[in-house]
């Protein structure tokens, strides 16, 4: 299949970067402004997407996707990971929506912080 990922190559970080990104802004772009009322309807979709497109993809992982939607405020947002895994086969994968330094953002008040996690069977 065209869009399998070649799994003797370990952690397939790329490609599953471009599957997030794919969805943060199919999903994210069209949402002009901070809407509280639309969050929880939109991370079910962010999430739902990411791991629609991961399971198509008939990889050898079973994976975790989290996503954190966040009102844009002049306070920073931090958040840390811990995990203990193989790293030549299991990965982390971590996306900031839109990307930090993006001044042709459309979106200005609305920001995302979505993060996939495999771990190979």
């Amino acid at each position: 299949m065209a869009d399998e990922i070649d799994e003797e190559a370990g952690w397939p970080g790329e490609d599953i970067n471009q599957v997030v990104q794919d969805a943060l802004t199919s999903i994210l772009e069209p949402e002009p402004h901070w809407d509280e009322a639309k969050v929880p309807l939109l991370i079910d979709q962010i999430c739902g997407k990411i791991m629609k497109e991961l399971v198509d993809k008939k990889l050898n992982y079973k994976f975790i996707v989290t996503c954190m939607l966040i009102q844009k405020t002049d306070k920073p947002l931090m958040s840390s990971c811990s995990v203990n895994w193989e790293n030549n086969s299991d990965g982390i994968e971590n996306v900031i929506f839109p990307p930090l330094r993006s001044k042709e953002s459309l979106n200005k008040t609305l920001q995302c912080n979505c993060t996939v996690m495999g771990v190979k069977f």
